[in-house]
């Protein structure tokens, strides 16, 4: 359903060594049309939302709202902020603090994992139930339709017009329609699929539990990149290298998808778990072990304590939100420390940044 006048407007005012890798093994696409490829998308899974608003917020209208999301996983709903004029949080200072408000919570029919967002839409992932969700935040609509088995990241292709979804039970890649969540696709993998990550050309990078290889799908063929280690998360850097994080491990990795070699990136994590990108090619990474996120950024690491368990990290201009798990605070830093600090629930876990117009 569509929020209510308040709650809109409120939402209108309101994101080494090296290693050589084993050779490049390049299988048969299994592609199967989906049956519900050229059927109107279903209406039997859709869902209203209850939206609470909270109430002053102090920013004036801009060209481009940013709105900061953190998935509340055990809650079951979506946390939405917005940036003010307050002062950043001062050393120790207890939360809440700094230039953000809780502008709304979207309550979802299931328990959120992963996100991403383009625009003022939102798609949420949940793996339990098979589902995934979109939101349309310019009037707090949303629709959620079972897509896959057990649903875990979802990512766009560079110009939004297809959605790319990791099954880990139904071991593909799925292929759908960002506007309506219709199947149109599925590609067949060798093993789970558990993170993606698009590069500038399309192609969609994928990490396999229990496998030491990268999958590449691009142009209609997959692709599976030997790396020597056990990928979990990854992101494509500017300089169209794979950044991954590995299972249970210490190991930041790096692969080259030019020389096919795997280099150990600079040190710096304890524990690398998921990663952003800045506008100037910086890498951020959550630091399970450390308690932190580290950016990489001018060959040199910069700490960020930001409290125990952090999840992922979602990058607006110049600011980026921090889902801390093990505190359940939706945590605000830019590349100087920490700006602001808000208490939600304990079990956090993605976080993306929308805008709106």
């Amino acid at each position: 359903m569509r929020a209510s006048p308040s709650v809109l407007s409120l939402i209108v005012f309101v994101a080494g060594c090296t290693t050589a890798a084993g050779p490049v093994t390049t299988v048969p696409v299994a592609t199967t049309q989906s049956p519900n490829s050229t059927v109107a998308p279903s209406t039997e899974a859709t869902t209203s939302t209850t939206t609470t608003a909270v109430p002053g917020t102090t920013k004036a209208p801009s060209p481009e709202l940013a709105l900061y999301a953190v998935a509340e996983e055990r809650s079951q709903r979506i946390a939405l902020f917005m940036e003010t004029n307050a002062p950043g949080c001062a050393d120790e200072q207890r939360a809440p603090c700094g230039p953000f408000e809780l502008s709304a919570r979207i309550d979802l029919p299931h328990r959120p994992h992963n996100m991403t967002a383009a625009g003022p839409v939102l798609w949420v992932t949940h793996p339990s139930a098979g589902m995934v969700t979109r939101i349309d935040l310019t009037g707090i609509s949303m629709v959620t339709q079972p897509l896959g088995n057990e649903p875990h990241d979802v990512k766009l292709s560079p110009e939004a017009d297809l959605l790319y979804v990791a099954d880990e039970d139904g071991r593909v890649l799925i292929v759908a329609d960002p506007a309506t969540l219709v199947e149109l696709d599925r590609v067949e993998l060798p093993a789970k699929p558990h993170d993606l990550a698009v590069d500038a050309v399309g192609g969609v990078w994928i990490t396999l539990i229990g496998d030491d290889r990268l999958a590449r799908f691009r142009s209609g063929t997959l692709e599976l990149l030997s790396t020597g280690r056990s990928p979990h998360d990854l992101i494509v850097s500017s300089d169209d290298r794979v950044w991954f994080s590995n299972w249970n491990s210490d190991v930041l990795s790096v692969y080259d998808p030019i020389t096919g070699s795997v280099e150990r990136a600079p040190a710096g994590v304890v524990e690398p778990h998921h990663f952003a990108l800045d506008a100037d090619g910086g890498i951020w990474v959550s630091d399970n072990g450390g308690a932190a996120v580290v950016e990489f950024g001018d060959g040199r690491p910069t700490t960020i304590p930001v409290g125990p368990v952090p999840h992922h990290i979602a990058l607006g201009d110049d600011i980026a939100i921090v889902a801390v798990s093990g505190s359940g605070q939706a945590v605000f830093i830019d590349g100087s420390g920490v700006i602001g600090r808000f208490d939600l629930s304990e079990g956090l876990h993605g976080a993306a940044v929308a805008r709106l117009p």
